[in-house]
Order: structure tokens, then C-alpha cells, then sequence
């Protein structure tokens, strides 16, 4: 379901997804960095993934109804209690057999940069010593076109319609996604954190 709601969508705003690298096969544990809404569209078309997104999502129209049925994880940010509850649910999915994707930068930014990887969702992987695979996300628009750090990056606060419109006003894009060669594992989140960090800014430096 996930897979073809991606590419539905990928046809109607006329958007093309190039991609580089394995794809992780389920299960499995997956962070990228994170650069729009889109992100999670164009990983939906790819991998039919369980996201984890912040819980304000889950009430947004439209948006919140069609992630709660495709059984997002949501965290509430302002509990930090929350997190424990959280890393059973990844640990449940991965369990199962499913594929999870994290977004440790825990926000958006316009791709100049890789922010720092948060790494409190990354326990169930230390728990369970289970390399998390890494990728990088980044997006181009044709020559003439509105930019790809106003159109589609999703920054500065700007309202979930102001920015679905700006995507749909282009008339075509690209997403491009790199997938790390291999994963990476580590005894302690802290130190898993910045090893995925270092791997993601360096596959987007490229």
C-alpha cells in the first residue's frame, strides 16, 4: 500500500526518484537525513517502510488519517518519557519483520548540512545488535524552476499547505537517494549516532 501510494503521488506532482546503492532488505533499521515531508513519500515508493514522525502529524487532515493507518510510530517530543515507549514499538516492528526509518536529526534543514544525528531511538538497535543501515536525501529542480531549498525543503515554519503548494506549482523534480554500501553497528547509541552521522553527511557531500 505504502509503495503505491508513493508512486501515485510521484505521478500526479510529475517527480522522478533516482537512486544509488543497495536498497536494505526488511528487516531492518534505516536513518537518513531529513529535508522534507517528501522524504517520507519518496522512502514510502522505495522501501514500504514504518516511519517515526513527531506526534503533531498524526493530527494533521488527510495526512494524520493516512499515517495512522499505515501504522506510523509517533513520539511526542516534549516527553522525554515518551522515548521508552517509542523504542518498543521500533523493536516491535523490526521484530516482525519490517522495515523502520529514522530521521535522527529530529528536524528539517535546506541539505547545506547534515545536522547532529540524535540518538535515543537508536537503542532497540544496540539492544538487539543490529547494524543500522544509513542514506542520504536530496532533491533538483529543472532550470527556470522555483529552487529546491524554497520548493520542497520544508524550514523556517512554513505551514504543511504553503509548502504542498510550492511542491505542486513545479512541474517536475528530482529526488535522489544514496544508500550507504554497508552498516554500521556500535555498543553504545551515543557512538552509533555519530559513526551514521559521519557515513549520511559524507554520502550527501557526494
Amino acid at each position: 500500500i505504502l509503495r503505491a501510494w508513493g508512486r501515485g503521488v510521484f505521478r500526479i506532482v510529475n517527480a522522478r526518484v533516482n537512486v544509488r546503492g543497495p536498497m536494505p532488505i526488511a528487516p531492518f533499521i534505516l536513518v537518513s537525513n531529513h529535508l522534507s515531508f517528501f522524504d517520507v513519500i519518496v522512502y514510502a515508493r522505495l522501501l514500504g517502510c514504518v516511519f517515526v514522525s513527531m506526534a503533531e502529524v498524526g493530527q494533521w487532515p488527510l495526512v494524520g488519517t493516512l499515517a495512522r493507518g499505515l501504522n506510523t510510530v509517533f513520539i511526542d517530543r516534549a516527553k522525554r518519557r515518551d522515548v521508552a515507549r517509542v523504542n518498543a514499538l521500533i523493536a516491535g516492528v523490526v521484530t516482525r519483520g519490517h522495515g523502520v526509518l529514522l530521521f535522527p536529526e529530529s528536524t528539517t534543514s535546506y541539505g547545506d548540512t547534515v545536522l547532529p544525528f540524535h540518538g535515543a531511538l537508536l537503542q532497540p538497535a544496540v539492544a538487539m545488535r543490529m547494524p543500522v543501515h544509513y542514506a542520504a536525501i536530496s532533491y533538483a529542480t529543472p532550470t527556470g524552476e522555483d529552487s529546491a531549498e524554497h520548493a520542497i525543503c520544508w524550514v523556517d515554519d512554513t505551514s504543511f499547505a504553503v509548502q504542498a503548494f510550492r511542491i505542486l506549482r513545479l512541474k517536475r523534480f528530482e529526488a535522489f537517494v544514496t544508500f550507504g554500501e554497508s552498516s554500521i553497528a556500535a555498543q553504545h547509541r551515543k557512538v552509533m549516532a555519530e559513526a551514521l552521522h559521519a557515513a549520511v553527511a559524507e554520502l550527501r557531500g557526494t
